[in-house]
């Protein structure tokens, strides 16, 4: 009820202030006088001053007429507007004074409030539950993350537990075949069973004796018995492999080579298949410097001898090293490869060297070096005598050409080899770090590996700088190079000046501009 006299009285308010604005506007908005009445006749003097405007007269009198009708009419439509406006909201001002219509809006504005809390009120219930639900559900996820957590150990520990007992299940057959297979001359499976017992965890050899009594011997007899065994199968293998360089026999040196790493013994292997190619390199070598000594098999290729002899001197490695790089890169890896190059390019040196002094000998080099000095820095007006021969000179800078060719071909060959096994060695890497399918791998452990493949190619790559830059051969070149560039800075001062010396026209000789 409160509510509703509220209402009336500010509709009350509302209609008396409408009311005196009405009052008002009519006030202020008049008709306007259709004009001002004429008071008194004009004089017959006034009559004739104006008779002659006179037109002008009723011209403007016409005009302003005119402009006071369009205002009136205009009037007349707004003054009718505005009482229409007054009547609708008089209208509008009597219904909602009456109550009827504003007691159910506050009815209708009541219910909705109402409508409202209870939802809220629903809201803040399920919001409660919800909560109470996050709570339960977190307190779940942290029981299950500890459980798998520990399941996470107790699989290790299971996985270490197998490890182990496989490994020492190995360790024991190992142990009781090995020296049935090294009596039996059965080298493959005696270095497989060293392998494994190399390989294996140390963890193994840290159990008592006592843990091992189902196999019928402990693991330190084990650990012993391998070991003597890995001592004397490295002496027979390098009885035999010497045996087997020393007699040529190509199949047993194959046979022999490859059990080396399977010990661990690398380098031992290495270097005793290593006697056998430094021989052959030798032999290939020598045989190229008879040729060489005896002035070549063509006469038509005597001006590039020596360059021949490096070719063919390289053909012969080339061929030596494609036979033998698959035995050496499955055996012993691409860095092992490296490193047997490295041990073969001694006995390279040497022959290449002895090519190289024969060739700086015979061509007298060193006399022509001497003579292109002189005159290019001492004195460049020297009798003709004295100068060095331009068809000569020519001859023996195609050659020193050919030899630098021939010897970076060598080069290439050996990179494109290294680098073809690296690279393959190199998805292998891959495969085995990315191709965790199990997740096995821990991230630590990746990172090790990826950090040890980046030493390796560092090292690599140093390794192969040191063998194509740093070897005789490299420096021989290098010098070689070297004092091609002043030959060749004097044979082309020799022609510009030979070239200026035959422009010149002699006495009595036709140019021509005096032929016809």
């Amino acid at each position: 009820m409160a509510m509703t006299s509220d209402i009336s009285n500010h509709l009350s308010n509302g209609i008396d202030f409408l009311t005196s604005a009405d009052l008002i506007l009519k006030k202020t908005l008049t008709t306007v006088p259709s004009g001002r009445p004429r008071h008194g006749k004009r004089s017959d003097k006034d009559k004739d001053n104006a008779e002659a405007p006179k037109e002008e007269v009723d011209e403007d009198a016409e005009y302003i007429n005119g402009i006071l009708q369009e205002l009136r009419v205009e009037l007349d439509v707004k003054r009718r507007e505005e009482e229409r406006l007054q009547k609708e909201i008089a209208d509008v001002l009597t219904e909602c004074a009456s109550g009827s219509s504003g007691g159910e809006q506050s009815r209708a504005f009541g219910m909705a409030v109402s409508r409202l809390n209870n939802a809220m009120l629903v809201v803040e219930a399920d919001t409660k539950q919800l909560a109470a639900s996050l709570r339960t559900i977190s307190r779940l996820a942290d029981n299950i993350s500890s459980k798998v957590s520990a399941l996470d150990v107790a699989k290790t520990r299971v996985v270490e537990c197998l490890q182990l007992a496989g490994d020492m299940h190995d360790l024991g057959v190992c142990s009781e075949e090995v020296d049935q297979c090294i009596n039996n001359e059965d080298y493959e499976q005696a270095a497989q069973h060293i392998h494994r017992f190399l390989t294996l965890d140390r963890a193994v050899f840290q159990f008592s004796s006592s843990a091992d009594k189902e196999a019928g011997q402990t693991v330190s007899h084990s650990y012993e018995v391998l070991t003597n065994a890995t001592t004397r199968l490295k002496e027979i293998l390098e009885r035999k492999l010497e045996a087997a360089v020393d007699a040529e026999d190509i199949a047993a040196m194959q046979r022999f080579v490859k059990l080396f790493p399977l010990i661990n013994e690398h380098d031992s292997g290495l270097v005793r298949f290593g006697k056998y190619l430094s021989r052959q390199i030798a032999k290939i070598g020598e045989d190229n410097l008879k040729i060489m000594n005896a002035g070549g098999m063509d006469d038509k290729r005597v001006n590039v001898l020596y360059a021949d002899t490096l070719f063919l001197f390289f053909e012969g490695i080339a061929a030596l090293l494609e036979t033998n790089q698959p035995l050496i890169e499955s055996a012993y890896g691409p860095d092992k490869l490296l490193d047997f190059i490295n041990m073969l390019q001694v006995d390279i040196d040497q022959i290449v060297g002895k090519v190289i002094d024969g060739f700086e000998k015979k061509r007298q080099l060193e006399k022509r070096l001497k003579a292109a000095q002189k005159i290019l820095r001492e004195d460049k007006n020297v009798d003709k005598g004295e100068r060095l021969d331009a068809l000569e000179l020519d001859t023996l800078l195609s050659e020193i050409c050919l030899m630098n060719t021939h010897t970076e071909m060598y080069w290439r060959f050996v990179r494109r080899r290294i680098k073809g096994a690296s690279k393959e060695q190199n998805q292998e890497e891959y495969v085995m770090v990315n191709g965790d399918d199990f997740g096995d791998m821990d991230e630590e452990k990746k990172k090790r590996l990826e950090e040890e493949k980046i030493r390796r190619k560092a090292e690599r790559e140093k390794k192969l700088d040191q063998l194509l830059n740093r070897s005789l051969v490299g420096s021989k070149m290098q010098e070689l190079l070297g004092n091609y560039i002043l030959l060749e800075q004097y044979y082309m001062e020799e022609s510009v000046r030979k070239a200026i010396d035959m422009d010149v026209r002699e006495e009595g000789l036709l140019s021509p501009k005096m032929l016809p």
